[in-house]
């Protein structure tokens, strides 16, 4: 049996600012400073990638102790990717929380 603690941590789609050309780091981040915290506790970080299939999600969900849904500029308008996919990992935590 493994007893470490996994913490998973769902990154969020890049927003480019007024400006500001982000798309060469890439469409997506995790905020360094959320895995830095987890990891200073001794627990293990798995990133939860917002634009994965719902059934990688589920999986995803299964396989960790916790999920952090960082904030900051995340977009949390009904309807985009990002919200539609934290939303479904929030519903599995609640549903998860129901159940003992």
């Amino acid at each position: 049996m493994n007893n470490e603690v996994v913490i998973g941590i769902i990154d969020q789609p890049i927003i480019a600012e007024s400006g500001c050309n982000l798309s060469s780091f890439g469409e997506k981040y995790l905020p360094a400073s959320y895995v830095k915290l987890v990891e200073s506790t001794g627990a293990r970080v798995v990133p939860i990638p917002f634009d994965a299939s719902r059934q990688h999600l589920f999986q995803l969900f299964h396989s960790v102790n916790a999920i952090i849904f960082p904030g900051g500029d995340a977009d949390f308008t009904p309807g985009t990717l990002f919200y539609d996919n934290a939303h479904y990992l929030f519903n599995l935590t609640l549903q998860a929380n129901d159940k003992g």
